[in-house]
């Protein structure tokens, strides 16, 4: 079925988090790829967490360039952001974050401080 689809002109793609690694493979080909939904994290799971690291560091600022909206949902109540500098100019960001610090990192990590235009944040309450 994979091979009938247009991948490099899919611009808007939604995926649980449980992604399959049939689905992460596909994703260096998906070169226009504009709007990123992840969909069905679970509250306070540690595998989430680092699945959120490692899904922004090593595939979405990378393999992504056309990336400028970014929904990573507001249940897992603890996401890192492991990125400092160089990732993709993302206008639209949706997220929560452990700690309001991470936040500040997040909105002074180069582009971001210029180019988003909304940001949804959910801080974990301690």
């Amino acid at each position: 079925i994979l091979r009938f689809l247009p991948l490099n002109n899919i611009q808007s793609l939604s995926i649980d988090s449980d992604a399959s690694s049939l689905q992460l493979t596909h994703w260096p080909y998906l070169s226009r790829l504009r709007t990123l939904r992840v969909d069905g994290f679970t509250i306070n799971s540690e595998y989430t967490i680092a699945y959120i690291a490692t899904l922004i560091e090593n595939i979405l600022f990378i393999r992504l360039p056309a990336l400028r909206s970014l929904d990573l949902g507001m249940n897992n109540y603890g996401t890192c952001w492991p990125i400092t500098t160089a990732v993709v100019p993302l206008t639209y960001l949706r997220i929560d974050l452990p700690r309001m610090d991470t936040l500040i990192s997040l909105i002074s990590t180069p582009p971001l401080c210029d180019t988003l235009r909304q940001l949804h944040v959910h801080i974990v309450n301690n």
